[in-house]
């Protein structure tokens, strides 16, 4: 695209992690009593801080690692000169299912380490003593009753908190990572892990990732049948959807990815905007530039496009309305585009590298391979993490928040603790957003793109067939279940059956097998499941319900 191209710094910036084994001990903290692994003894927790003081820094195993901290730093434990802690403090978006909502963002407040610190005469600190709290809520966003099931409360937990953090540890153990707090820290390490990515690699530009993140569509939804009545189906899945897709997918490489054409002013921001002007293209179709960039680049592309036969059913959100359009486009969306019917007129600018990077496809084989082999018991809890590094791709630029027990700096303010009571620290606030050294928004976009583009052609093949296909529900399909299903391709299966499907909207349903409401569901919604919950218990009891149907 000629003379119009980023200039980006050629430094690479983004080395290699050096592996590490994880040897510390671990501590397990239930609430009344503290579980020594070194030892195997059982003690009441009012020697909890004692123990921290003799036992060497080690892995805090509990749940609701901030009211701990808490009860720690009302005790004995703040009362011993150098006492310390830290904690950072993120936020959370849950969206709404009705677009143009505004979202609700929660804030959490997560415990980084506690100890004590000795300090020269000089005031420099000596020596540390920090422990790490690991929550499994945190890190797994599951109470450790679900991970290993038994009674909650019981005397049982301590055993399962202990059966917990030894999987994890050694998980982590056997691929040299270091234990961390947050499932976004273990995907760091691994997004910089030397089997993946032995080379250093260059940071995408800051810019690049800022426009990228725009055009993030998120999960793919269409529903093709009436809401509101009942009846039966299969949930078609395509098995570890983004490692299958991220697998396969060609991603540009960070080192050569450059902007190209009128990157600085787009022609637009919507995915699928009119296009109205009469601007000449930037590089129009059929010349060698356009070939170039739709068969040897690896991207993003703003183009103009005509839908020609534009479609309702199982198509791209750009070929649904008639007219030339504005789009933005993946370049592993092209081949779909053509069989769509969509004609790409012309580029406008362009974020590509005419190099692949192999470092994500390399991740995504090993973690199927993991997922494979992993116990049915570490999955639970491993799943998500190893599925955390795509969302790390296109983690947001973030100014820290983070809170001490004694600083000369920030501002002294109470913070409300889970369960009750607040906790009092300095809270700095840094005045420049940051960005992750391993963000690559394109990544993730094209990841998210590749899943797209297998559950609509999914969904075109079984219709060819005369399957009635109910819906498409972000990497599933789900079909009716009256007409027998041909054979499946890999990696697509039938994950269950849907007795008495009912779908609210596009994006929620229920069924005697899995409900489904994501983000912030409607009241509405809510109020059908509680009700269907009720008549199934009313039913279980031998009572006669008063009413059949809401």
């Amino acid at each position: 695209m000629g003379t119009l191209e980023e200039r980006v710094s050629p430094v690479l910036s983004v080395a290699p992690r050096i592996p590490k084994y994880d040897s510390r001990h671990l501590l397990i903290y239930d609430g009344t009593r503290v579980l020594l692994e070194r030892t195997g003894e059982v003690h009441p927790a009012h020697l909890f801080p004692g123990l921290l003081l003799s036992e060497d820094p080690g892995i805090v195993i509990c749940e609701n690692a901030l009211q701990m901290l808490a009860h720690l730093n009302y005790g004995v434990c703040s009362r011993r000169p150098g006492w310390q802690f830290r904690t950072s403090f993120v936020k959370r978006t849950k969206w709404r299912q009705i677009k143009g909502n505004r979202p609700v963002t929660q804030g959490h407040t997560l415990v980084s380490w506690f100890g004590w610190r000795t300090f020269w005469s000089n005031g420099t600190t000596a020596h540390t003593h920090y422990h790490y709290p690991v929550d499994p809520i945190v890190l797994a966003n599951c109470a450790i009753h679900r991970l290993i099931p038994h009674e909650v409360d019981s005397d049982a937990r301590l055993a399962a908190l202990l059966a917990w953090g030894m999987d994890m540890r050694e998980w982590c153990r056997e691929n040299d990572l270091k234990v961390s707090t947050s499932a976004g820290s273990l995907a760091i390490q691994l997004l910089t892990d030397p089997r993946f990515y032995p080379e250093s690699r260059r940071k995408v530009p800051r810019a690049t990732n800022d426009r990228a993140r725009q055009h993030l569509f998120g999960n793919h939804y269409e529903l093709h049948t009436e809401p509101r009545i009942f009846q039966n189906g299969y949930y078609l899945d395509m098995k570890s959807a983004h490692h299958y897709c991220a697998s396969k997918v060609a991603l540009p490489n960070a080192n050569t990815l450059n902007a190209r054409g009128k990157f600085r002013e787009p022609l637009g921001e919507s995915e699928d905007q009119p296009f109205t002007r009469s601007e000449p293209i930037r590089v129009a179709s059929g010349c060698a530039a356009y070939r170039q960039l739709t068969t040897r680049a690896y991207g993003l592309l703003q183009v103009r496009i005509d839908p020609l036969r534009p479609h309702e059913r199982f198509t791209l959100p750009y070929l649904k309305k008639p007219g030339i359009r504005i789009a933005w486009i993946y370049t592993n969306e092209l081949e779909l585009v053509r069989e769509l019917g969509g004609q790409i007129l012309g580029i406008e600018a362009a974020w590509v590298s005419f190099e692949r990077d192999d470092g994500i496809r390399k991740y995504a084989e090993w973690a199927m391979a993991e997922n494979r082999a992993m116990s049915s018991e570490r999955k639970k809890w491993c799943k998500p993490t190893l599925l955390a590094a795509y969302g790390m791709l296109a983690h947001r630029p973030t100014a820290p928040t983070i809170g001490y027990h004694q600083s000369d700096k920030g501002i002294r303010q109470p913070v409300p603790v889970p369960g009750g009571g607040v906790l009092e620290m300095n809270i700095h606030q840094a005045q420049k957003e940051t960005e992750s050294r391993i963000c690559n928004v394109i990544h993730r976009g094209m990841i998210e793109a590749e899943v797209r583009v297998r559950v609509i052609r999914m969904a075109r093949e079984l219709a060819a067939q005369g399957t009635e296909v109910l819906a498409l529900y972000a990497d599933s399909v789900i079909v009716n279940s009256d007409l027998p299903l041909t054979f499946l391709p890999e990696p697509w299966d039938i994950k269950t059956e849907l007795t008495q499907l009912e779908f609210f909207n596009a994006v929620s349903f229920h069924s005697k097998e899995m409900t489904k409401l994501p983000g912030i569901p409607d009241r509405l919604d809510t109020d059908r499941i509680s009700h269907y919950k009720m008549m199934a218990a009313l039913a279980g009891s031998g009572r006669t319900p008063l009413r059949q149907s809401l």
